[in-house]
């Protein structure tokens, strides 16, 4: 008897009402603050010692909203908000050049296979649990990134693939725009029986930002196998490999960036790059193109290699 998931009209409503909630709610709406720009870590209304010297105009109020870079780390009045992570965007149109219809047989609405076309959408948060620790440049934060691939133009749509990862990690700002991350995270589809992907890491993460670059060498180890990785994928370190690097360089309020994964390891015979571009077009909204090479574009492809391509907005960026 086939088993094809369970996605209802009600759901998709849901989801895309949530989808449209974020994408055309201003963020201010959404945290209940008052935020005078977009960015990607906490606002502060106190000067830190990473920050520029204070000018009279800058004195003349205590309120201003101001910048921090990913590795600064300033003195936090507002101790607690929602804040982006990794990039956050829509692609409305994302075609995949070679998709994987042999693990969805029997698997999807009617036994239909996966369309090259599709909608790719990911969402990245973080939340402060302590910062400032005991007086530190540590902080302890946690985010949460979810990845969707939406078959939203076949006869019945349905999201062929949601990846959900939760994490925490402790972070050691232990020189300007330098960063060193150790956490643990947990990535998943939710699926079950066969089509189930899951692994948890324990990793380290380098990173240096300034106003122009971001880097991130990022190295991590298999845990918990047992309870997830040797049951459902216990191959998944041979394709996604122990290390990922990203770099992003912004100019102009562009940002061009390029991820590499796995290539260490594998000599590049299974691993992945993605290139992204941002563009501003208003606001807090960025024209966004993305181009995919190699094996994990998701997790249900951990082990399937295919390019893809996608065109879209996004909210926010590496830097």
């Amino acid at each position: 008897m086939s088993h094809q998931p369970k996605i209802t009209k009600k759901k998709i409503a849901l989801i895309g009402g949530a989808l449209c909630l974020f994408l055309f709610c201003p963020m201010e709406s959404l945290l209940g603050q008052e935020i005078e720009q977009p960015d990607h870590d906490f606002i502060s209304s106190t000067p830190s010692d990473t920050d520029t010297p204070a000018t009279p105009e800058k004195k003349k109020s205590a309120t201003t909203v101001k910048r921090h870079p990913r590795s600064a780390m300033p003195t936090i009045t507002r101790r607690y908000g929602i804040s982006f992570y990794e990039p956050t965007y829509i692609l409305p149109f994302y075609y995949t050049g070679n998709p994987y219809e042999f693990i969805y047989e029997n698997h999807t609405p009617q036994n239909q296979p996966p369309l090259p076309e599709e909608i790719k959408a990911q969402l990245s948060v973080k939340f402060p649990i302590w910062l400032n620790l005991i007086g530190t440049p540590i902080s302890i934060q946690a985010y949460y990134t979810q990845l969707s691939y939406w078959q939203a133009y076949t006869n019945s749509a349905y999201f062929r693939e949601t990846d959900y990862e939760p994490g925490i990690f402790l972070a050691y700002h232990f020189l300007p725009y330098w960063t060193w991350s150790i956490g643990i995270d947990h990535q998943s589809n939710g699926r079950g029986d066969d089509l189930e992907r899951s692994w948890n890491r324990a990793y380290s993460d380098f990173t240096f930002t300034n106003d122009h670059w971001y880097v991130s060498l990022k190295a991590w180890t298999l845990i918990f196998k047992n309870n997830s990785s040797n049951l459902h994928n216990p191959d998944i370190s041979t394709y996604m490999g122990y290390e990922r690097v990203v770099i992003a360089f912004k100019f102009y309020r562009q940002e061009l960036s390029l991820m590499l994964r796995n290539t260490i390891e594998s000599h590049f015979s299974k691993g992945a790059a993605e290139l992204d571009y941002s563009f501003p077009i208003h606001g807090v909204l960025y024209g966004y193109l993305q181009i995919f090479t190699g094996y994990g574009q998701s997790l249900i492809e951990y082990n399937h290699y295919t390019n893809g391509f996608g065109v879209g907005i996004s909210l926010s960026n590496w830097l």
